[in-house]
């Protein structure tokens, strides 16, 4: 890992979409992670295969596969499919925190979702983001300390 390095494990995002590669690719190229800490969840076998060979990370085709023992889970998906993604992900997200960027979906609507005590952040990032130009507004939820906040806008 590098000096730079600020996640402690694996980091899964779900979703890799613009948004979602964008921000993977920011994080590369700071070097904030290193591609075998990153694993991307993308029902598209041909988005994967593009992710795959442009960045060297892992992914599967499932949240479920993708959330497994990951530090830090990414919800990089539409809004409109947000609930029946998060509720498909409540049994396995563990202790992980649960970053959305999803708009207009709060982090109390994503906690009821969660199993009790799970650490929600919402980052509401704006266009410029896909070319690392973004200020982004972040939202602690109910259960996520000082510590883990810092963690995710330092992200």
């Amino acid at each position: 890992m590098s000096e730079m390095t600020i996640i402690d494990g694996t980091l899964a995002v779900i979703g890799g979409g613009r948004m979602g590669e964008a921000i993977i690719s920011g994080l590369l190229e700071s070097g904030a992670i290193d591609p075998g800490s990153v694993i991307v969840a993308e029902p598209s076998p041909e988005r994967r295969a593009v992710l795959v060979e442009s960045y060297g990370i892992r992914c599967v085709a499932t949240g479920q596969e993708a959330v497994l023992d990951s530090a830090i889970v990414v919800l990089a998906v539409k809004p409109q499919v947000m609930d029946s993604v998060v509720a498909g992900l409540a049994g396995s997200v563990g202790s992980a925190v649960v970053v959305s960027i999803a708009a207009g979906i709060s982090c109390a609507r994503i906690e009821s979702l969660l199993p009790a005590g799970t650490v929600v952040v919402r980052v509401m990032p704006n266009t410029p983001a896909m070319v690392g130009q973004a200020m982004s507004v972040v939202s602690a939820g109910s259960e996520a300390t000082d510590e883990q906040t810092r963690m995710v806008c330092t992200l």
